[in-house]
């Protein structure tokens, strides 16, 4: 028996902003036993910038899962009061983990405990203005307490280590909830991180679990424990498809156009070939796909979260350090300056940290998001759960497509790989041990088992390359606005 899920919506300045609608999110079924948290991707809000006692950007992502640390919503079956066996979204532990990200960090001197630089500044928490009425640091015991107000009141107060602490109070009312709270214990105090676990204490179902049509609040003890005013998780069903993706030919090499499992749409260099071999990126910039590689500036670089069919894979170009801080690009929009200290930084993304040491000009970074820079190549995970992995620069390169076996009703994955060879001075590209056909227009066509598109068009004297199609029914779980 399968249920499916879509994570789709975040509240917006002007209502609901839709990040993972149904156009967006992909074929990303769940099954029962699966947790949510395993197969649909972390959902942001768009970077905006506040200052205290300097600028900084920050933006806000929510996960439904961080392994050792909760489990998150599972899809499960149990009997409803009838008798009946149903399918619902169970909570155990925590429903969700929500993180304020500061790139610059929040900074303030001390004057006696508060933090008077961070005091009455306006911040947008996932759609809805709160000023930072309270800020305070004491360090007897290297406690940091912050309050908001907006359309609610909001208290943090955590103590500086790396635990979370249960001290959460949401309209002068404590909340199963926790907050960990990242930071310098020296002046000037720097905050960079903010994170705030929602806990799934039961009401007097004495559990939750959420069925169909459903919303989270219901089933909880104190529904403020979501924090900002509107937000719910409900739980319910419809069908949905997949969308393509392609190898486009251009000048002595191909483009890649994909759009991610979080809807954000690339079109970045490729391959390239230099009258010897075929090289990832384009002349002067290298594309990086294996973790341990120098990533010069100017080079282009892949980060992916989670191998599975949820993973987000998204696209960055290194811009280099200049003093204290690198700077980087989101090749699908947006700039980030993060800092560098010891050699060393961070580039947070979705609620993940990808770390990046210092090589000489250049940096190194884990692309997988788990903690370790080791060898290892990441694939890139498109939307609706296929992947590319790419293969080693020679005279010839292979990337295999592979779509994985959840994505198929007999639960077996395949692959086709896409050779990439010189003609001439140019690249073209084929798939020899694919099944295909050529239509009266010249283009060669076949079908994966899930019922994928596969096209091949050589038309214009260079292959290009075209996926999509095909699709499975799946259920959703929106993140919602109930005003």
């Amino acid at each position: 028996m399968r249920a499916a899920l879509v994570f789709f919506g975040i509240i917006s300045i002007a209502g609901l902003l839709t990040l993972f609608s149904s156009q967006q999110s992909g074929m990303i079924p769940v099954y029962i036993g699966d947790s949510l948290g395993d197969q649909i991707p972390p959902t942001t809000y768009p970077s905006l910038n506040m200052t205290t006692a300097r600028r900084t950007a920050y933006d806000q992502s929510i996960v439904l899962s961080v392994p050792g640390l909760f489990t998150g919503g599972e899809v499960s079956q149990m009997r409803d009061s009838k008798g009946d066996v149903v399918d619902v979204l169970y909570f155990s532990d925590s429903i969700f983990l929500y993180t304020i990200n500061f790139d610059e960090g929040l900074i303030s001197e001390l004057e006696g405990k508060r933090l008077f630089q961070i005091e009455d500044r306006r911040i947008n928490l996932l759609g809805y203005w709160y000023t930072i009425t309270n800020a305070s640091y004491n360090p007897s015991t290297n406690q940091v307490r912050l309050q908001f107000k907006g359309p609610n009141e909001i208290w943090f107060e955590d103590f500086l280590d790396s635990s979370f602490s249960h001290g959460v109070r949401v309209n002068n009312r404590t909340v199963p909830g926790r907050v960990r709270i990242t930071a310098t214990n020296q002046t000037p105090i720097t905050i960079t991180k903010i994170e705030y676990l929602a806990d799934a204490a039961p009401g007097r179902a004495g559990q939750v679990a959420v069925g169909p049509g459903q919303r989270v609040s219901s089933y909880l003890r104190d529904p403020e424990t979501l924090l900002i005013p509107g937000l719910d998780l409900v739980y319910s069903g419809t069908p949905h498809g997949a969308s393509a993706l392609s190898f486009e030919p251009v000048g002595r090499g191909y483009n890649l156009d994909f759009v991610n499992n979080g809807g954000a749409h690339y079109r970045i260099p490729f391959l390239f070939y230099d009258g010897s071999s075929i090289n990832y990126g384009r002349m002067g910039s290298s594309f990086h796909a294996t973790e341990g590689q120098t990533i010069s500036k100017g080079d282009y670089f892949v980060i992916t979260s989670n191998g599975g069919i949820n993973g987000v894979s998204s696209i960055y170009q290194f811009g280099g350090i200049a003093g204290d801080r690198a700077q980087f690009t989101d090749l699908a929009g947006g700039q980030r300056t993060v800092l560098v200290a010891n050699n060393s930084g961070w580039v947070s993304v979705r609620g993940i940290d990808y770390v990046f040491n210092v090589s000489g000009s250049g940096i190194v970074v884990d692309l997988s998001g788990d903690g370790a820079i080791s060898s290892d190549t990441v694939p890139i995970i498109v939307r609706g759960g296929a992947q590319l992995s790419l293969g080693a620069s020679e005279s010839s390169v292979t990337v295999t497509y592979k779509e994985p076996a959840q994505l198929s009703r007999d639960r077996v994955s395949q692959s086709v790989g896409f050779v990439f060879s010189a003609q001439g001075s140019r690249i073209t590209a084929s798939a020899p041990s694919f099944s295909l056909y050529t239509g009266d227009d010249g283009v060669d066509v076949g079908y994966t088992n899930i019922g994928t598109q596969i096209r091949i068009d050589p038309t214009r004297g260079l292959a290009r390359i075209t996926i999509g199609g095909g699709g499975s029914a799946e259920a959703r779980v929106v993140l919602t606005d109930q005003s």
